[in-house]
This record gives structure tokens, sequence and C-alpha cells, in this order.
């Protein structure tokens, strides 16, 4: 096929398309267009070096072409008769170059696209001419390779937002060739200087672009503040943080909520590393957060709670001073609320002193029970739910165990077992599409921990 035709196919693909982000495999009349825009840019590359004489530009020039490389190796697909063999020819005195646009019979997709290009001429592609370089540049070619594997990834992170409204990305999600989670992940580590030798470096013009679709940049910091402001309506509705079990707005189950910034503060959290800012703190204390000081301990506030029980019967404490047979309490009824939540939501669990079972009974004595009105799937859903809003992901250590009690990394390699079908009741649709929604990864070896036990161990 000629150049000049197979420029209007690249022409034809721009128009409808406004970009030459062309998928991988795409054919069109028989040529495969991704793989022939992919030797447009190497040619333009090898033009380049060709033309340089500054030894420090000539060293860059092979950098790139050794990044294109990597970039195109194992992408090549053959079109549906992989037998015959097309070539991108001229007739005699044509200034383009001379290449093969096929797999040969009998070689593997996976070669790379640098052997795959040359092999029938035995010599490299030649460097495209300015004509060429000009037409090409006039339906939005990229020529560098790092910069069109950026905008291939961006276009998909695009078209996810356009269709789901947010940059929430499954883990696993893959279009396009493109592992969009994990290259969203890479974009706020090359920010932040967390990922080290990149190849290419974020500019303002990324950010700009990444901006435009919701970019969370602070995965963590986007759900803290989510849940603040369903705190602060709560309180201005409310005026105080007393809240009822199983109060839920816009997914954030605030009770819960509060009861882990709790526990982050008092540094009982189980993710040692996670710390609130001191603003953070202060916008949590304008609305009433109370913080119940792990120092004075389960006896201290069990004592106040039980001599309010025994005097009203009831565990539900009045804002502000709680009075009892004339005598004022040392703790205001929001920090007693406060307590009690935490005791409903298992903090008084003390798992190696073996009082758990004793500081149940007294618990159940004054009317405060540990929360088991939800079915155990849904308990240990929203437990996963939890751990996806700190972590931003499903990756949980096996051996991973909740405050509350529950053996985490132990369900989440369960529900992909059972999923299976190889143990167990397999997990509804439902369940599925829930877990799917805060980053289920159904594949194992996406996981850190070790999820490879025994059936024995499973529960």
């Amino acid at each position: 096929m000629k150049w000049t035709d197979a420029f209007k196919l690249a022409q034809q693909y721009y128009l409808a398309h406004g970009n030459l982000l062309v998928p991988q495999g795409y054919i069109s009349d028989g040529l495969n267009l991704y793989y022939w825009i992919s030797n447009q840019r190497r040619r333009y590359a090898i033009g380049q070096k060709q033309n340089s004489t500054d030894e420090v530009a000539d060293k860059e020039i092979q950098k790139e072409l050794s990044q294109f490389d990597e970039i195109v190796a194992g992408e090549v697909h053959c079109p549906p008769d992989s037998s015959s063999v097309r070539s991108e020819s001229c007739e005699q005195g044509d200034s383009a170059s001379v290449h093969t646009d096929s797999c040969s019979q009998g070689m593997s997709a996976n070669n790379s696209a640098n052997k795959s290009v040359n092999k029938s001429t035995n010599r490299s592609p030649k460097p495209l001419t300015a004509e060429q370089i000009a037409a090409l540049e006039s339906i939005g070619m990229v020529w560098n390779a790092n910069d069109f594997a950026w905008e291939r990834a961006f276009a998909v992170a695009e078209a996810y937002h356009k269709e789901h409204g947010n940059l929430r990305v499954p883990l696993g999600y893959v279009r396009d060739g493109v592992d969009l989670n994990y290259w969203l992940r890479s974009q706020r580590q090359i920010r932040s200087g967390t990922q080290k030798n990149r190849k290419s470096a974020m500019t303002e013009e990324h950010v700009r672009r990444l901006d435009s679709i919701g970019m969370p940049w602070q995965p963590y910091d986007d759900a803290w503040e989510k849940s603040f402001a369903v705190a602060q309506k709560y309180y201005r509705e409310h005026g105080n943080l007393i809240v009822p079990k199983h109060y839920e707005v816009d997914g954030v189950n605030l009770s819960h909520w509060i009861w882990a910034q709790r526990r982050i503060v008092n540094g009982t959290a189980s993710e040692t590393g996670r710390k609130l800012t001191e603003e953070q703190i202060r916008r949590l204390e304008d609305i009433g957060m109370v913080w119940v000081p792990k120092s004075k301990g389960f006896s201290y506030y069990y004592g106040l709670a039980k001599k309010f029980y025994d005097a009203c019967g009831h565990t539900d404490f009045p804002e502000g001073e709680v009075t009892v047979a004339g005598e004022a309490l040392p703790e205001s009824g929001e920090a007693l609320a406060a307590w009690k939540a935490q005791q409903e939501h298992g903090d008084f669990l003390e798992k190696k002193s073996g009082r758990a079972k004793e500081k149940r009974a007294m618990l159940r004595e004054i009317g405060i029970c540990m929360d088991q009105s939800l079915p155990p799937w849904e308990r240990k859903y929203r437990a996963a739910e939890e751990y996806y809003r700190e972590h931003g992901d499903l990756l949980v250590p096996f051996s991973y165990v909740t405050e509350d009690g529950i053996q985490l990394g132990k369900w989440i390699s369960n529900q992909r077992v059972r999923r299976r079908g190889t143990w167990g009741t397999p997990p509804t649709e439902e369940q599925i599409q829930k877990l799917d929604a805060i980053g289920m990864s159904w594949d194992e070896s996406r996981n850190r921990g070790k999820w490879n036990k025994p059936k024995s161990q499973l529960g």
C-alpha cells in the first residue's frame, strides 16, 4: 500500500475521532493502522537521529527510539489473514520507505515491532520527508513515544470520566491496553515526586488536563472531605455529633467514620501511619467532636455509664452536663455518647487480654450491645468499604483483622475463592457489583499478601 493511501486512512480516522490515538489491532482497509502510525513515529525518530550533530541530543534521540520499542513491543496485531504479506511500498522513485506491515506466517504477535518491521527488507526504515512530517502533524500526530503513551492513557481516562462522572476506577480496569487504575496512581506519584526514575515528568499542561476530568490527587483527603461535609451537616441540624447507628448519607456511614477519627487521634487505629492534621482536628472540634481519651480507660467510662443507667434505665445520654441524683458527672453527655458508640463498634474487644466476653456481659447489663443487626456478609462488606475509603484499594493482607475483630483479609480472599466456584457458596451478582464498586480485584496475583491458604483455613 502506498504511503499516501495509508495516510488517507489515518486522515479518515482523525476526522472521525479528532486524534490519532488508534487502538491496538485497529484494521482499516486491511491495514493495521495502529502499527502503521507507530512505524511513522519510529521513522521520524530515525530522521532526527541522522540529522543530529550534537552528541547529547543524539543520545536523547537514541533513548527515544529505545522507549518507542518498549511501548510498541508486543503490541503488533495481525490482520485476520496473517499468512499474507502486505507491503506499504511505493512505485520506483517514490520518496516513502519500503517496509512490511504484517506478521509473517508462524511469527508470534508478541515479537518486537522493530523486528517485524524490518525482517523482510533487512534494513532500517527510511526517515520521513518534510512533506510527510507536515502532513502527519496536520492530523494531530504525536511524535514522542512517551507523549503518545500519555495521550493514549489520558483518552481512556477521559472516556471513563464521561461514562461514570468520576475517576474512581476499580482495580484491574483495562481498556485499549491501558490499566487505568495503575496509570492514575502513577500520575499522582509522579506529581508528588514519590515515583523515581520516570521517563517523563508531569507538566503543568498534564495537571490542567487531568484536573479538567476530576482527577483525585489525594484520594484519602477527598474521601475525608466528603465525610466531613456529612458530619458538618449533621452538626448543623442536631447541634452535636451523637450519631445514631447506621446513619448513612451519600455512602458515608457517619457513626463509623466518627469512630474511626477517634481511633486515629487516640493512636489505636490499625493503620498506624494514618494521622489527622492539626487543621482536621480543629475542624472536627469546631463541630463538637469529643475525642474520649484512651488514658481514662474502659472502667472509668463504664462506671459513669452504669451510674446513669441505674438512675434512668437507659443510656441515651443528654447533651451537655449530665446529672444523676443531683450530682453532675465529670464527663459531658457528648463524651459518654462517644464512648458508647465506640463500644458498639467493638472498641472493648481486647483480644490479647481475654476480657472481651467479660466486657460484653458488662455492657449488656446496661443496655449497650455490639452492633450485630446487619447480616454477616453486609457487616464484613462495611469493613471492606471502610478499608477502601482509608487506603484507596482492597489490597488487604491476608492476616489483616479490623479493630472489631473482622478477619477482613481472609474474607476478601474467600470471596475470590467462592466466585471461582471451587469452595463455598458463590457471591450473588449484587454482592459482586458492590465489591467491584470499591475496587475489588478478582485476580489474586495482583494483590499483596499471601492469599493461597489451604481450604481448612477458609471461613
